[in-house]
């Protein structure tokens, strides 16, 4: 896929040593680096069940419909509905929490006025909050033990810190996660957006003895960036890449396209990546390089999409998530379909040969920030190198 000049990806907002074979109606594992966890190769996302807010019974029953499929794990984060979230799962895993790991998030605080504001959202009573980058060790300490306390459970099996605060020295964080695992309250350590190579090895240093055992990055065939310089890291499995975002927040299902509408309290509403002047080519390229795939073999779009970024090189798992148990059926298909060769080279192709807008419904002001913020990362990264 390509970007027009200057373009920003609208999205930022393999073969693996240790994988075990499933027995049937199961979900393969992995190990986590060299921790002693093991995850699914489909990893359940929560925030997507935060679009059912107000509907309990759907929540628990995609956690379950999740379960029974066999993706035993489940990724959260306090952020996500502001602890709704995690609260729903550790109602939907009470009695199996022996069968079920648990990955959570540390980082961002909207109940806390230190840090720096990463955005502004609302609470269920309409109130404006502002969500702030905190990786202090005393803040750090305060979310796992809340995140215990909605989960219902002793232990967290992987906490990630979900972004770097620049304001708190990486070995400040990293030494409070660290303490947390020796405490019994985690079993393993990782990290997600922001973090680049140079990051991600002053937190191993930091961590000593300690493994870093996963890292979270945006994957899909519309945001490969992390190709480059991340996904490398991972292949002597010294640490699992968990690829998140792999559909695309629903562009890559087959279900969105310039026919869809977005209320006014669904983030994509003002993505340029869902503006319809994008729509259009992103859904020509799902209807030639996936769909035809999908009918081949008898599965879903979505489940393509999860089978290619699955295959890749260095990635270990993919964190989907859904809304609804009819999705978490289409979405399971994928842990059993391997492409070939030509099936990846056809859906590569498709998506490669895009030109996409990355400011498609943004007004100047916005356009000249996204460039602002586009230029000090790629600057940043270089430096990292």
């Amino acid at each position: 896929m390509k970007w027009q000049r200057g373009a920003i990806s609208p999205l930022l907002l393999a073969a693996d040593p240790f994988v075990s074979r499933p027995s049937i109606g199961q979900i393969e594992s992995v190990q986590l680096g060299r921790s002693p966890v093991r995850v699914s190769r489909l990893i359940f996302g929560s925030m997507a069940i935060g679009s059912a807010r107000h509907d309990r019974g759907r929540r628990i029953a995609t956690i379950h419909a999740a379960l029974d499929a066999g993706m035993t794990s489940i990724d959260s984060a306090p952020m996500y509905d502001l602890g709704a979230c995690e609260e729903a799962v550790g109602e939907a895993i009470r009695g199996r929490r022996d069968k079920v790991q648990l990955l959570s998030k540390v980082g961002l605080r909207w109940d806390d006025p230190r840090g720096r504001i990463l955005f502004t959202t609302r609470d269920d009573h309409g109130r404006l909050v502002a969500v702030r980058k905190n990786s202090r060790p005393e803040s750090i300490r305060l979310e796992v033990e809340r995140s215990l306390g909605r989960l219902g459970c002793d232990v967290l099996d992987t906490v990630h810190v979900h972004m770097r605060d620049p304001l708190t020295p990486i070995e400040d964080t990293m030494g409070a996660l660290k303490d947390l695992l020796r405490e019994g309250k985690l079993r393993a350590i990782g990290v997600s957006t922001n973090f680049g190579p140079r990051e991600i090895a002053e937190a191993q240093r930091a961590l000593g003895d300690v493994p870093l055992a996963s890292l979270q990055v945006c994957y899909n065939l519309l945001e490969r960036s992390c190709e480059t310089d991340l996904v490398p890291l991972a292949r002597d499995g010294s640490i699992s890449i968990l690829a998140r975002s792999p559909l695309a927040m629903g562009l890559l299902t087959g279900k969105v396209g310039p026919w869809s509408t977005f209320n006014e309290s669904d983030l994509r509403r003002d993505m340029p990546t869902f503006h319809r002047d994008n729509l259009r080519p992103i859904s020509i390229a799902v209807q030639h390089g996936l769909a035809p795939i999908a009918a081949a073999h008898g599965v879903s779009v979505a489940a393509v999409a999860l089978a290619w970024v699955l295959g890749r090189s260095g990635v270990s798992a993919v964190v989907v998530g859904a809304s609804h148990p009819h999705q978490i059926l289409a979405n399971a298909e994928a842990a059993e379909l391997e492409l070939d060769a030509d099936e990846e080279k056809k859906i590569e192709q498709q998506f490669e040969a895009l030109v996409l807008n990355p400011h498609a419904g943004l007004g100047f002001a916005r356009r000249s920030l996204l460039q602002g913020r586009w230029l000090a990362g790629a600057v940043g990264r270089r430096l990292s190198r």
